[in-house]
């Protein structure tokens, strides 16, 4: 059976046999550099090999590497990434900080995809610059599906157009189409060319294509499964890891996005779509305010009345809230579905006020 790989309190890497006849005892395993720092790039890796076994038939075989609380198995189908991740690499004298996020398009619906998002954007709040924006993209979508313009337009809505200089698109898994981006090219370049105010080519020097084989290959060989082909996966590790310096050499030499603008920018829309409900709560009341004002005025056209009944009358009716003070201060919940946003609560003031609807 293959063995059970945890990190243990000292952060050496031990291995315990999931066979319950080869005992409980923990073991060491050699060290490899090279896959350490493989394992540091990428926390979580389920490989689903397959292995042509005696019969002729394919026997799969899961291949773990590391673990991490933000990945999850994306095998059968779910979303692997689950939360947003910086992971820190020193190239040389340049500490590179890669934000791994979620990717747009969850399994688990657009609720999610919001939740991500609002989770990206709160991570980014920590940095002031951000050099580049890179979407990682598969190279066989050779449709322009309603997915993957969903996918596209949703990640570019959020990024501020100053930073469609920092855009950069990665292609994974790309051996197979020579390293190139493939049938994706055409759909995602007619997608970006619906965008006239701002330039996003696919340019040699925004477009960077990768392959994960050779991790694979590492991972395989540290199991004791020999797939062969050392030289394909050498020559895919090499071209993978030029295309890397050159995309942190390209990062280097541009101007970093101001960070503080794509903030403000879905700061904005969210504030516009907090706003909706409560303004079509106002909109409601001045209407009603309207039609009971047009009652009066038809009252004073179709009836004779005294002075005394026109004085009366000599005040205009409005519908208005009024807040009461609580003997004790109430724990109130903040979310966005549990609060409204009015004005003119007593009739006094325009000055917006939140209002709790679990007090």
């Amino acid at each position: 059976m293959p063995p059970y790989f945890e990190t243990p309190s000292d952060d050496k890497w031990e291995f315990q046999c999931n066979d319950p006849n080869r005992g409980s005892d923990w073991d060491k395993y050699e060290s490899k550099e090279l896959l350490q720092k493989l394992t540091a790039l990428e926390p979580f890796k389920n490989l689903n090999i397959l292995i042509l076994a005696i019969g002729g038939k394919f026997v799969e075989t899961e291949i773990k590497i590391g673990s991490s609380q933000s990945e999850k198995d994306g095998s059968g189908g779910q979303s692997a990434t689950q939360s947003t991740e910086v992971y820190t690499v020193d190239i040389g004298k340049t500490r590179v900080r890669l934000i791994d996020t979620p990717g747009i398009g969850d399994t688990r619906g657009i609720d999610q995809d919001n939740s991500n998002m609002s989770d990206i954007l709160t991570v980014l709040r920590t940095y002031n610059n951000l050099p580049g924006v890179l979407i990682l993209l598969k190279p066989n979508a050779a449709r322009l599906t309603v997915m993957f313009r969903f996918c596209i337009k949703q990640l570019l809505a959020h990024l501020h157009r100053n930073a469609a200089s920092n855009i950069m698109f990665g292609f994974t898994n790309t051996r197979v189409s020579n390293y190139m981006p493939g049938d994706t090219f055409k759909p995602l370049n007619a997608l970006l060319s619906e965008y006239k105010e701002v330039d996003i080519g696919l340019l040699e020097s925004n477009v960077y294509c990768f392959d994960s084989e050779s991790f694979r290959y590492l991972a395989e060989n540290k199991k004791g499964v020999d797939m062969g082909h050392l030289e394909d996966n050498r020559r895919s590790w090499e071209y993978s890891v030029g295309e890397c310096e050159r995309l942190v050499m390209h990062c280097q030499s541009i101007t970093p996005h101001k960070v503080r603008g794509t903030i403000n920018l879905n700061e904005t829309r969210t504030t516009i779509c907090r706003l909706t409900e409560p303004m079509a709560f106002i909109a409601e009341k001045i209407s009603a305010s309207i039609d009971v004002n047009n009652v009066a005025i038809r009252e004073l056209h179709d009836f004779e009345l005294t002075r005394q009944e026109l004085q009366d009358r000599l005040f205009v009716q409005k519908e208005t809230l009024r807040s009461e003070k609580v003997d004790k201060p109430r724990t109130v919940c903040t979310h966005d579905n549990c609060i409204e946003i009015r004005t003119d609560i007593e009739g006094k003031t325009d000055i917006a006020t939140t209002i709790y609807k679990t007090a």
